[in-house]
């Protein structure tokens, strides 16, 4: 049967179809072009995506912005057709790399996010009479998304008992806390890696992962709310001992140099230098990077680094830096790194001559902002929203979805020609 609407190359799929908008015009297009216009959905495979659509929630999401209602009440067969496809493709999408674009709200976000051809998936999921096999599959397979939606069918559950609070808040607001968080997974890569360094902007806190398991875990101090750690992903390729603080102009012009003009001998006893018209730091216990900087190349120039503001870490709410992350144990994240033992690193920090260490294996390093995650211990933990970002992703997430999704175009996925 063909559709009533030829999908030719130059016509364009209505915007509007059952009263509902179409989100995927472009490879709405592409995909019934390779059909050469024929209908899509079999009854079997209609109702496995609706039974996958109306479980939305159970991964943070809204089974309304599936063309849910539309697709059940429709007259039109064509009409039917277009519904389910495009509700598929914007719900694989959704899961597969998020609903939010991060970087719509907050722009230091940089994260690769997953990529497939979701054209691909839908026709294979037609053919092989699997489209709610092929949903789950393409969200997150990590173990922290699967625990963490497991807590929200639990927190549901007990809403649905009469209870009204949870971890010491509202039960509501608890769920959609562990909701966004849910998105926050979806932004993720595919893999992490076996072997990585985890930073919690919102916990405060850095793991560091091999085969599932933390083996090594610390506190760390991260930027004040005007100036943010970002989020993102790098590799640590080098550990420097006894390293110079270089100082950023912006610091400097703010905060050293106003000092130094009321006080002649603030450089000095701030062990700091002019070479080449910049500031500098010499190395030793008074440098601001402390006894060991962890060199991991990104765009935004932050690093770990040792501190001598050891009392920091006494703090419930640290976020004094910077930016950057300073660090509660860095012999032994060093230890790890380079596979010395303790002295040999103690006695490199100690010598008050720059020197830089090439990690042989390079490891992963992702900081991400996770106010809601299960821990080692299996349980439900919340962390301080210390960016305010919980509200402004809650405030996106309840937008009517894009027209045009990025996650429709996100790296491998097809488009029209």
């Amino acid at each position: 049967m063909l559709l009533a609407l030829v999908f030719a190359a130059a016509v364009s799929i209505r915007p509007v179809v059952g009263g509902e908008r179409i989100c995927a015009e472009a490879p709405l297009k592409t995909f019934y072009a390779r059909r050469n216009g024929e209908v899509a959905w079999s009854d079997a495979n209609a109702r496995d995506l609706i039974d996958a659509i109306s479980h939305a929630n159970e991964d943070g999401l809204r089974a309304s912005d599936y063309h849910l209602e539309a697709i059940r009440s429709v007259e039109s067969r064509e009409d039917r057709d277009l519904l389910l496809t495009d509700a598929f493709l914007l719900f694989a999408t959704h899961l597969l790399a998020g609903r939010v674009d991060p970087q719509s709200i907050e722009p230091t976000w940089c994260l690769e996010p997953r990529a497939n051809d979701v054209i691909a998936s839908l026709e294979t999921a037609l053919a092989e009479n699997d489209v709610h096999e092929m949903l789950a599959r393409l969200a997150p397979q990590h173990e922290g998304y699967r625990r963490l939606r497991e807590e929200l069918a639990r927190l549901r559950a007990m809403a649905l008992r009469g209870e009204t609070e949870a971890y010491g808040a509202p039960i509501g607001d608890r769920i959609r806390q562990v909701e966004l968080n849910l998105e926050r997974w979806r932004w993720l890569p595919a893999s992490l890696g076996t072997r990585y360094v985890l930073v919690n902007i919102p916990e405060f806190h850095l793991s560091v992962i091999e085969n599932e398991r933390d083996v090594l875990s610390m506190r760390i101090v991260v930027g004040k709310f005007y100036q943010r750690t970002p989020v993102f992903s790098a590799s640590i390729t080098q550990v420097v001992f006894s390293p110079y603080w270089n100082v950023p102009d912006s610091i400097a012009d703010k905060e050293i140099w106003p000092k130094a003009r009321r006080n002649r001998r603030y450089l000095a006893r701030q062990h700091m230098e002019l070479v080449h018209g910049r500031l500098r730091q010499t190395p030793g216990s008074w440098n601001s990077l402390g006894l060991i900087k962890f060199n991991m190349p990104n765009r935004y120039t932050v690093y770990l680094h040792d501190t001598p503001a050891k009392t920091l870490f006494d703090e419930a709410a640290r976020a004094f830096s910077h930016g950057c992350m300073r660090i509660e144990k860095p012999v032994d994240l060093a230890m790890l790194l380079l596979g010395w033992e303790r002295e040999r690193v103690v006695k490199e920090s100690m010598r008050g001559k720059e020197k830089f260490v090439d990690v042989a294996s390079p490891v992963p390093v992702h900081v991400l902002y996770w106010t809601a995650y299960v821990g080692e211990d299996n349980e439900l933990h919340f962390a301080p929203d210390v960016y305010h970002r919980d509200d402004v992703l809650d405030r996106a997430m309840r937008l009517p979805p894009p027209p045009s999704p990025r996650a429709l175009s996100v790296p491998g996925a097809s488009s029209a020609p």
